[in-house]
């Protein structure tokens, strides 16, 4: 009898453990597809950031369709500054929940708002900088709202 009781003991505290470590696993590759460019659910972000940056590593004209009031000024310093880019790759997209008001009331809007990460290449540097891009959905079209950048060292 005793010897059921500490096989029942030793199969809980083995158990658990590995329970835990499923669904802490699960949990982080939930955590890592959300953030996934390539996740189903950021496709139209990932074509709209495609056409900019494919634009972009030219110069800023024509970029302005992918800004809310057509004015790439958000982003013409940073562009002759970075001189010239040779490639660009999007890390990662997420979500970015945050409250829009409303009336009175404070309405969540979930996945209205994404922030990109984006490496830039650019010709006389080995180490890649990273643009933050803020992007919104306007009238069912993903349109960059907010753009920075670690390349600050050669900004005046």
């Amino acid at each position: 009898m005793n010897k059921g009781v500490n096989v029942k003991r030793t199969l809980t505290k083995l158990l658990i453990p590995t329970l835990v470590l499923i669904i802490g696993s699960a949990i982080f590759f939930v955590y890592l597809y959300n953030q996934n460019p390539n996740a189903p659910k950021h496709a139209a972000t990932r074509d709209a950031l495609i056409k900019f940056y494919d634009l972009y590593v030219k110069s800023v004209d024509h970029t302005e369709e992918f800004f809310p009031d057509h004015n790439p000024q958000l982003v013409i310093n940073y562009r002759f500054w970075y001189g010239d880019i040779q490639s660009y790759r999007i890390l990662k997209i997420r979500d970015i929940d945050h409250p829009k008001q409303n009336s009175i009331f404070n309405v969540r809007v979930i996945g209205k708002t994404k922030e990109a990460l984006v490496e830039v290449m650019v010709k006389g540097t080995s180490t890649p900088f990273i643009d933050t891009v803020r992007l919104e959905l306007v009238e069912d079209k993903w349109l960059i709202v907010g753009y920075t950048t670690t390349n600050l060292h050669k900004m005046p």
